[in-house]
């Protein structure tokens, strides 16, 4: 987990023998979720959401194993 200087979350990763497993998160400085994502063995897999930093969608992809599939437009 990494910090802003003001000590809130920048970012929030799993990881599973060194490579990033699981869910994804990365933050404004203001606290706002800025992306979340799920990570399997290192490589995107599932659903990638992008906010602005007023809490507003602006993409949301689907991967399968580090391939966009889809791209949904909010």
């Amino acid at each position: 987990m990494d910090y802003y200087e003001n000590g809130s979350p920048k970012t929030i990763q799993y990881y599973k023998m060194g490579v990033r497993d699981g869910r994804q998160m990365v933050y404004y400085q203001n606290g706002k979720l800025k992306m979340d994502v799920s990570v399997t063995d290192g490589k995107l897999n599932g659903e990638r959401k992008m906010y602005t930093e007023d809490g507003k969608l602006i993409s949301d992809e689907i991967y399968e194993d580090g391939n966009m599939m889809e791209r949904k437009l909010p």
